[in-house]
């Protein structure tokens, strides 16, 4: 098993680093090894993990994927877990023997756009052998082979800048002697020397050709890893209000928040209706500014306007949809969904493992009730859940928020990443978050297939304090519950959960008081009679009026209902009109 794991499993592996303090999890690193501050420093900064059987094999060899993923992440580029860029920019190759099924594909290619890593040259045939025996003729990168000293020093030189490809034996003076590099590799070498990446042996040799272990490369890295000072965490990426693309089939032409997005059902259509949800009281008008980019074919799309009816894909590939909303404040909100489009009369996706379409969403605010004798993977998405409420982009702090993605295409067996913007990350379909911070936060999946098909998605999150708004004592949510103080704008007593006390009127002839069976036939047959009020005077507990039509025979009294008006939290006196 690899010591240095896929980075995304980073948030599961690293616990160990909490709980040991200045201990390693490794049971075959003593804290008398030369190199023990080196991995230390290195572990901390999440560069490398634990593994399962708590090993780090020091002594074992590191092939050149693998080498070149811990070297971008050195660069403080997390490129095991690619960026929403990394994914929209790296579509092609590297080299002709690594692709996307390689977990090191956006290292190696970041590698190579940067400068820092290369393949291997042909020879005088035409022809290159990697170590594994595999013959090619075009320049391959050779991802199993073992990485040498001089190699691993020129790469983290070039990563650090501190070395360029382009330098030779003319641009530098030779200050050491070096015995056993020759003079393509020199100046490389001179330089690793000065920058204590290499330490010079007997005979004024550094045995340049020599496969390097792993401890002796984490002792490199981590130097590099000092040099470069890597932020983890940029928040310059926030919006500034929740929003969310939704997708529809094309027979919804009205872009009505309440109508269900599409789960694409046929994976040849190309006409599609986009609209919105947004959260967060940003200023008024907005512009909507729509770039539809086809990935594997470099096409782009443009179009402005609340609701894109009808739009035409036309070609096949793999869109991204990207959604820009622009505020009269200009403030701005930057959100992302993708469709797979299929050539019509190829095979069936899913077959043929072509691409990935991808939504992502909340589910309703009362998942959580529903689901207490469900997993939270146990449910099928249907056009009911894929309906986003009113309050869908608004959470509250300390409150769970029950996230869902459709993924559709592709192979079928999806492996899921989340980023919360908040340090969390999640590997299940539809996770459930807690943001323990008020702010607005980016909340992005990437899923990939076992064909490494990768699609991407993003959605905007507000995040709002939790607050005790009638001040009795109780704050208005709670984690155990979705909403515990069911009345937080109206003061009740404990024993009814913090609302006030409801008396249902029952009209009884025989001890009515009203004796008004207008009165009694409308309270059985219509129920309440609804209407709004005006204030006319402040306070405006001392003058009202009604704005309604009150006809004899009706029903007239004040009441706290629920915002849907199917719950009533207390009531007045009832008078009945003559």
């Amino acid at each position: 098993m690899r010591i240095f794991q896929k980075i995304i499993f980073a948030f599961f592996l690293l616990w160990p680093a909490f709980v040991l303090g200045s201990e390693l999890p490794f049971t075959d690193v003593s804290l008398n090894d030369s190199y023990y501050a080196d991995l230390k420093h290195m572990y901390d900064g999440g560069v490398i993990v634990d593994t399962a059987d708590n090993l780090f094999r020091p002594n074992g060899l590191l092939p050149r994927d693998e080498f070149v993923g811990i070297v971008i992440w050195v660069s403080c580029h997390r490129c095991v877990q690619p960026t929403r860029e990394d994914i929209f920019h790296f579509t092609l190759d590297p080299f002709v023997d690594i692709i996307k099924k390689n977990q090191y594909f956006y290292c190696i290619s970041y590698g190579k756009e940067q400068g820092i890593v290369r393949g291997y040259v042909l020879d005088n045939t035409g022809n290159v052998q990697c170590q594994n025996k595999k013959n090619y003729q075009e320049v391959p990168f050779c991802p199993a082979n073992n990485i040498t000293r001089i190699e691993a020093a020129a790469v983290l030189l070039r990563q650090a800048g501190l070395w360029s490809e382009y330098q030779n034996d003319a641009s530098y003076d030779k200050k050491i002697v070096l015995e056993d590099v020759d003079a393509y590799w020199y100046g490389y070498a001179q330089k690793a020397v000065e920058a204590k990446l290499i330490t010079v042996g007997m005979g004024n040799k550094i045995a340049p050709n020599e496969y390097i272990s792993r401890k002796e490369f984490v002792v490199m890295a981590s130097k590099i890893f000092s040099m470069n000072m890597c932020n983890l965490k940029d928040d310059s990426d926030r919006s500034d209000f929740a929003a969310l693309i939704k997708i529809f089939d094309k027979e919804k032409n009205q872009c009505k928040t309440t109508d269900s997005t599409t789960l694409f059902p046929n994976s040849e259509e190309t006409v599609y209706d986009f609209g919105w949800y947004i959260n967060g009281n940003p200023a008024l008008p907005i512009q909507y500014v729509w770039e539809f980019t086809n990935m594997t074919t470099g096409e782009k799309k443009n179009a402005t306007g609340n609701c894109i009816n009808n739009f035409d894909l036309q070609s096949p590939g793999t869109w991204r949809i990207k959604l820009t909303m622009i505020d009269a404040n200009n403030r701005t909100s930057t959100v992302y969904q993708q469709i797979f489009v299929k050539k019509p009369g190829s095979p069936a996706v899913g077959i043929s493992k072509e691409a990935l379409s991808l939504q992502i969403g909340l589910f309703p605010s009362d998942y959580l009730g529903k689901s207490k004798n469900h997993t939270r993977n146990d449910y099928i998405i249907s056009p009911e859940l894929l309906k986003v409420t009113a309050d869908t982009l608004r959470g509250v702090v300390g409150i769970p928020m029950p996230f869902f993605s459709h993924p559709k295409w592709g192979d079928g067996n999806y492996s899921y990443y989340w980023d919360f913007s908040d340090g969390a990350t999640a590997f299940e379909k539809n996770p459930v978050h807690i943001f323990m911070k008020e702010g607005i936060y980016p909340v992005s999946l990437t899923v990939r297939d076992t064909s490494w098909n990768i699609a991407y998605a993003e959605l905007i999150v507000i995040i709002v304090p939790n607050l005790d708004r009638d001040n009795d004592g109780v704050l208005d949510y709670t984690s155990s519950k979705k909403v515990l103080d069911k009345c937080p704008l109206v003061v009740g007593p404990i024993s009814n959960a913090w609302c006030p006390r409801v008396d249902e009127y029952n009209y009884n002839t025989s001890n009515s008081t009203l004796g008004n069976i207008c009165l009694e036939n409308k309270v059985r047959t219509w129920g309440m009679i609804e209407w709004s009020v005006q204030c006319t005077s402040c306070p405006c507990q001392y003058s009202s009026e009604f704005i309604a039509k009150v006809r004899g025979c009706d029903i007239i009294f004040p009441v706290i209902a629920s915002p849907d008006k199917k719950t009533l939290y207390s009531r007045g006196s009832i008078f009945a009109v003559p």
